[in-house]
């Protein structure tokens, strides 16, 4: 294996974990929730309806919230469902 052969290789290798960050970056962009606990995600403004509703429906569903954090849970789901126009949903979450 000659000199320029080795070096190909680098830039190769190099090049590759280039790719590999910038993956890493483009989903840590379009996954903002990622590393979030349920409850953090359901009060997370940024997260998409989606998270908002999966995250809050696993803490719902957990029977581990009373009071004010169980309405909280209710409304923030509710938000996440008049986001993705189910009004029906969203009523009853809010009722």
């Amino acid at each position: 294996m000659g000199p320029g052969e080795s070096l190909g290789l680098a830039e190769d290798h190099s090049r590759k974990l280039r790719h590999l960050a910038i993956l890493g970056l483009l989903l840590l962009a379009i996954s903002p929730a990622w590393g979030q606990t349920a409850a953090q995600t359901c009060g997370d403004p940024n997260a998409t309806p989606d998270q908002t509703i999966a995250s809050c429906t696993q803490i719902l569903q957990s029977g581990k919230l009373s009071g004010s954090s169980l309405a909280v849970a209710y409304n923030n789901r509710g938000v996440g469902y008049l986001d993705k126009r189910q009004l029906d949903e969203a009523i009853a979450d809010f009722s």
